[in-house]
């Protein structure tokens, strides 16, 4: 599987699926409006 992981920033929101998140990459992808999805 595929972990997000926190790095960089993001400026737009996204949408993003994978099989898990940071808990840090879940507060950034948020903070710009973005979602994230398990699969």
């Amino acid at each position: 599987g595929v972990k997000i992981l926190a790095k960089g920033s993001l400026t737009k929101k996204l949408t993003i699926k994978a099989n898990k998140f940071s808990q840090k990459a879940i507060s950034e992808i948020e903070s710009v409006g973005g979602k994230i999805e398990v699969v």
